[in-house]
């Protein structure tokens, strides 16, 4: 809960901050809860993050492009219907950087929370979560003015081309809306030697997202990344945190195809 907190609190904080509830939608807007604003978060992996976001009061949409976080996030969201239901084994295989002999074999007890029970109590939908599967690029770039905010953790480094996400995403945000990201700039593709990949500095890269977008909060946080509390290894990112608001600038340029 910790490390969750430390990257989606300072993002779900910014969307109750900048796009209030009692605002409603501005873009376009459908499903159960018409006059809730629409939020989207690309690269949403097992969907906690646009659960949240829907446990909130909003309108939630998660995208996600890998099949194994797709299948994860449909038992989760779907096929659970108590919480610590079940017990996984996340470490069992890793065996360096252990304190005990045994620690590779704890379990850990999952849902942490009944999503059904949140969204769904007594069987009445009472808010609004989606997922949609696909590359991001591919399925949003017809989607204009259609979302209120989009809320990024660790996504915006997944681009081939960095320019494709930036633009589709001014695209996609109405004006006034906001997009707030935390993340670093690893580059998924960098190590790839047959993978187009185009991996420029945060000083590169922020003069793009400005052309469409006005900075209200920029700052570095720290941030783990799937810890093992108990191991004698940790991954900490120094991420790139901010919140900008769209601007009437119209969205332009083109990029070749890399997904």
């Amino acid at each position: 809960a910790k490390e969750r907190d430390s990257q989606y609190g300072c993002l779900l904080r910014a969307l109750q901050k900048y796009v209030p509830l009692e605002r409603g939608a501005q873009g376009a807007h459908t499903g159960c809860c018409p006059g809730k604003p629409r939020v989207l978060t690309p690269g949403s992996g097992l969907a906690r993050l646009p659960f949240e976001v829907a446990r909130l009061g909003y309108h939630a949409q998660g995208n996600e492009f890998s099949y194994h976080m797709l299948q994860g996030s449909k038992w989760v969201l779907n096929e659970t219907s108590a919480p610590y239901t079940h017990t996984i084994f996340p470490f069992v295989l890793g065996l360096e950087h252990r304190r005990g002999s045994r620690d590779h074999l704890r379990g850990i007890k999952i849902p942490d929370i009944c999503p059904s029970d949140e969204l769904c109590p007594n069987g009445v939908q009472i808010v609004e979560l989606s997922m949609c599967a696909g590359e991001f690029v591919e399925v949003y770039a017809p989607q204009k003015d259609q979302w209120d905010a989009v809320l990024t953790c660790f996504f915006l480094d997944t681009a081939k081309n960095v320019f494709l996400y930036i633009r589709t995403i001014a695209h996609i945000t109405r004006p006034g809306g906001i997009w707030a990201n935390i993340g670093p700039l690893l580059y998924h593709y960098a190590e790839q030697p047959s993978a187009i990949s185009i991996e420029l500095s945060w000083e590169e890269v922020k003069p793009a997202i400005e052309k469409y977008f006005d900075f209200k909060e920029e700052e570095v946080r720290q941030a783990y990344y799937t810890t093992n509390t108990s191991g004698m290894f940790h991954t900490r990112y120094r991420c790139k945190y901010f919140v900008a608001v769209r601007n009437n600038i119209p969205t332009s340029g083109a990029s070749h195809p890399v997904f």
